[in-house]
C-alpha cells in the first residue's frame, strides 16, 4: 500500500474512503510517506452498516477518531462534495452525530 498511497499524494488526491472493515476510523492527513501533513490524503473507514461491529487497536497516533462499540457505533457516514471540499458526518442509527468535518480540495 506504500506505493499506491504515494501515488495518491503525488496526483493530490484529498480523500479516500473505505468500507470493508466493521468499524468507523478516520485518519488524519498524511503525506506519500505516510506522516502526517496538513496538505495530505485523508482515510475514512466506514463499515457500520449492520453486519456486526468489529474491535480494533487504537494505538495508530495518525487515527483521530475510531468507533467500535455495538450496537451505538452502527451508522451511515453523509458526503457532500462539492469543487472546493468534501463535507462528512458520520451519524449513528440514533440520530447523534459521531464524527464530522470537512476535507478542503487541494486541485490535483
Amino acid at each position: 500500500m506504500k506505493a499506491i498511497w504515494a501515488l495518491l499524494a503525488q496526483y493530490k488526491v484529498t480523500l479516500v474512503v473505505n468500507g470493508h472493515e466493521h468499524d468507523y476510523q478516520r485518519y488524519k492527513p498524511l503525506d506519500g510517506s505516510g506522516n502526517p501533513s496538513s496538505s495530505g490524503v485523508t482515510e475514512i473507514v466506514d463499515g457500520t452498516g449492520g453486519q456486526g461491529i468489529t474491535t480494533f487497536s487504537k494505538t495508530d497516533s495518525r487515527m483521530v477518531v475510531g468507533l467500535d462499540t455495538s450496537p451505538t457505533d452502527f451508522g451511515v457516514l453523509r458526503l457532500t462534495l462539492n469543487s472546493t471540499n468534501a463535507a462528512f458526518a458520520f451519524i449513528n442509527t440514533a440520530g447523534s452525530t459521531l464524527d464530522s468535518g470537512v476535507v478542503p480540495c487541494t486541485g490535483g
